[in-house]
């Protein structure tokens, strides 16, 4: 199974690499799988290469925020593999992890993404005005405008009624 899977998968992390090369602002990559003929293990770990000289063992030993880059990435494409058209995005604290440039390239390849892809709607849970700061026609909701930096002009709740 290991084997037949292999041309799929490496195809797969091809199209995630591309996400991550959009994003992040130096080289940083999932390796493709390389199965031998004896070996067929099923628990395959992704090692990444970054700067294209350090090899890290698997995603698991990478940062937040190259993890979070990585899921998204996976989040994407499996949408796209499965024809899966119409259906909201869900991105609960994303970025909270990364520098403010890696945040707002992530933010930025998201909004691109949603202007040319199958999927229309993002359902988002953030504290970071880069992230919600820069969506068109969207549906603001603040439950305490304390912890949030609201940008000019903006208006908020005005899609939910308080009771």
């Amino acid at each position: 199974i290991a084997k037949s899977m292999t041309g799929f998968i490496n195809a797969f992390v091809e199209q995630m690499n591309a996400i991550i090369a959009r994003i992040w602002n130096y080289p940083f990559q999932l390796m493709p799988i390389n199965i031998s003929d004896g070996d067929v293990d099923l628990d395959y770990r992704f090692e990444v290469l970054v700067m294209d000289r350090e090899t890290i063992p698997d995603i698991t030993k990478c940062s937040a925020g190259m993890q979070e880059i990585i899921d998204l990435s996976f989040k994407l494409v499996s949408m796209n593999c499965l024809h899966i058209q119409n259906m909201p995005i869900y991105l609960d604290e994303f970025g909270k992890s990364m520098d403010h440039i890696h945040r707002a390239m992530a933010f930025d390849m998201v909004m691109q993404s949603m202007a040319h892809a199958s999927y229309t709607q993002i359902y988002m849970v953030s504290h970071y005005d880069t992230a919600y700061g820069g969506l068109a026609n969207a549906d603001v909701v603040v439950l305490d405008k304390q912890n949030v930096v609201i940008p000019p002009g903006m208006e908020v709740n005005t899609a939910i009624q308080w009771s």
